[in-house]
């Protein structure tokens, strides 16, 4: 059973870890939607702004795809403890 609550503990925190990066590069989106250039340089910003976004969005995904596992091995966890008790 220490394993399945060590394993529930490292997918919230990489969960956490994940947060944090999505957080983060929303920031540099962010960042680069204020910067105003013509041509070549502005679709180049758009690009890297757009990559940006995208990351976010899928690795927001990971981490809430991680949050739902924890949670899952919660659950088998306490049925387990259940059982043994029983």
């Amino acid at each position: 059973m220490k394993n399945i609550e060590a394993l529930q503990g490292i997918l919230t925190e990489r969960a956490s870890i994940e947060s944090d990066y999505v957080k983060s590069l929303q920031k540099l989106s962010k960042k680069l939607s204020e910067i105003s250039e013509q041509g070549s340089l502005n679709a180049a910003l758009v690009r890297i702004r757009e990559e940006l976004d995208s990351e976010s969005t899928q690795r927001q995904q990971f981490s809430s795809d991680l949050k739902q596992h924890a949670s899952t091995l919660a659950a088998v966890h306490k049925e387990v403890k259940k059982s043994a008790k029983g």
